[in-house]
């Protein structure tokens, strides 16, 4: 800005319109200069007025665009984050930001991600796959095998992204596998004429996690391995 010898800030007034209005200050440089500042945060289109004693000067149009990715600028969505099924590869979604949380519409940025938990005295680490959508969004995918609980570990440049780690994802057990059930008890080796016997089931999905009680119930047959005046009751 270039008013004059004898121009000062007092005279003069910048301000922004756009997603956010704001006040550009200005301070002298000299007797015939002056130097407004402004900072904006949000990305879109703005329009930059000036009023010279009051009076509009010019009016000038630019854009704001988002700045370099940022970890902690970072948001991850979907309900892989809390729940999943062992066996059964999850997904969710992260979207790249700048620093001041706006997204980015390109890609580029290396994510990576792991899920670690400590089930049954044991550590339990899986490494999930980050796919790239070159629109400044990613997915990630991860198949646990283990039912427990986990936390995510979402990092980008050594850095956490925001949330992470999320703590407290649970992975619960797949469907039930008769074959990978186990049973056990003196029933299964026979008894005295007209006793009840019993054995018991552990449930357990085809990555052996116990099934917690309340699933499908087991179609159990006893097949004698001779003729009988009476058939067997089964309960």
């Amino acid at each position: 800005v270039r008013p004059g010898p004898s121009f000062s800030t007092a005279l003069l007034a910048v301000s922004l319109e756009g997603r956010v209005t704001t006040t550009a200050p200005c301070r002298d440089v000299d007797a015939s200069r002056l130097s407004c500042y402004y900072q904006v945060t949000v990305t879109g289109s703005y329009s930059q007025h000036a009023l010279l004693d009051g009076i509009a000067t010019r009016t000038t149009s630019f854009s704001v665009f988002p700045g370099s990715v940022n970890p902690t600028g970072s948001s991850s969505s979907g309900a892989a984050l809390t729940v999943a099924t062992a066996g059964v590869t999850a997904q969710f979604a992260v979207r790249a930001r700048d620093e001041f949380t706006n997204p980015l519409s390109v890609g580029g940025a290396p994510y990576s991600a792991t899920l670690g938990g400590t089930i049954g005295g044991r550590q339990q680490v899986v490494v999930a796959s980050v796919t790239d959508l070159d629109t400044g969004s990613y997915l990630v995918n991860y198949t646990a095998t283990v039912a427990g609980i986990y936390s995510i570990y979402l990092v980008l440049f050594n850095i956490n992204a925001a949330g992470a780690p999320f703590a407290d994802l649970l992975v619960q057990p797949g469907p039930v596998s008769a074959a990978r059930s186990t049973v056990w008890g003196g029933g299964l080796f026979g008894g005295l004429l007209g006793q009840a016997l019993t054995f018991a089931i552990q449930p357990r999905d085809r990555f052996d996690n116990l099934v917690p009680p309340g699933g499908p119930l087991f179609n159990v047959s006893v097949s004698p391995a001779w003729n009988l005046e009476r058939p067997l009751q089964v309960e």
